[in-house]
């Protein structure tokens, strides 16, 4: 087993419509996310390129498509997915304890497995 990340890029999901049912409405979001994201199909490949793909230990898949947003961002936008450097910050010190006890806290204590 390997711990490896995805992230869906802008996809039209129904996320937006959720929102709004919950008093958080943007209808300029949703404007936009319509015009430019991808399809809910296409946020799913850097998903599935984690479960059945190539990917090594400790990388992010993203879409590859950065777009204006994607640049502000530093994330891809849409396109198909590519094998990504995490950023630093992802590994940095506190930020990678707080996360391991937060993990351990919400699922149980975890073991290493050497594979």
């Amino acid at each position: 087993m390997i711990a490896v990340c995805a992230t869906p890029g802008v996809a039209t999901t129904q996320i937006f419509a959720t929102s709004a049912a919950s008093g958080h409405e943007d209808a300029g979001m949703d404007k936009l996310v319509a015009q430019y994201g991808q399809t809910e199909e296409d946020g799913t490949m850097p998903l599935l390129q984690c479960a059945v793909g190539d990917v090594p230990p400790g990388k992010l898949c993203t879409p590859s498509i950065k777009g204006l947003i994607g640049w502000i961002t530093n994330d891809g936008w849409k396109g198909p997915p590519v094998v990504r450097e995490p950023e630093a910050l992802c590994g940095a010190g506190r930020v990678t304890q707080l996360l391991w006890e937060e993990s351990e806290a919400a699922c149980g204590p975890f073991f290493a497995v050497q594979c």
